[in-house]
């Protein structure tokens, strides 16, 4: 079955990067499970100060890039009908917590702070994999934070010598 979106991986991440990025999130994590669901999950601090967790979750096609890029595209599109077009509801100003009511999560079930700090998080916390992840797994899960969170691609250098780091561990715990 053909792609519904063209863009490619790369394209997706740097635009969901730049949305987390303007709306300020304190953490977010993407969840890839068989065969073709995306999880976006994010906190952010509301204009009450108060953390919120959120999840955009799509497996709606058949293909997994498909589903990453329509809960990134949601994302961006609630963040664009909020900041950058000013619609509001009735004579109250709407905030963005009320127009993404219905993707908060009520009860948090996971810490989702895919950049810990490292002296409180192990080399699996960072890297969001299983202490019995394989080298392959390992390796994936580097990739695709570092497709985020490279300098080269507007992240934090910081944060890449966190996932780096993080990685250098795990592999030398498997050799």
């Amino acid at each position: 079955m053909a792609s519904r979106f063209k863009a490619k991986m790369s394209t997706i991440n740097r635009e969901l990067e730049l949305s987390m990025g303007r709306m300020e999130v304190t953490g977010f994590k993407i969840l890839q499970e068989y065969p073709c669901k995306v999880t976006i999950m994010f906190t952010r601090k509301g204009n009450d100060g108060t953390v919120r967790e959120y999840h955009f979750i799509c497996d709606e096609y058949d293909n997994m890039n498909d589903n990453y890029r329509a809960a990134q595209k949601s994302i961006k599109h609630l963040w664009s009908i909020y900041e950058d077009y000013k619609v509001r509801t009735h004579d109250t100003e709407a905030s963005l917590e009320n127009l993404m009511a219905g993707f908060r999560v009520l009860k948090s079930r996971q810490t989702l702070l895919a950049l810990p700090d490292p002296s409180t998080k192990s080399a699996w916390d960072v890297l969001s994999v299983s202490r019995d992840a394989t080298v392959d797994e390992i390796n994936k899960a580097y990739k695709r934070l570092a497709t985020i969170h490279h300098p080269d691609k507007g992240g934090d250098k910081n944060v890449m010598a966190q996932i780096n780091q993080a990685k250098t561990e795990m592999l030398e715990v498997l050799s």
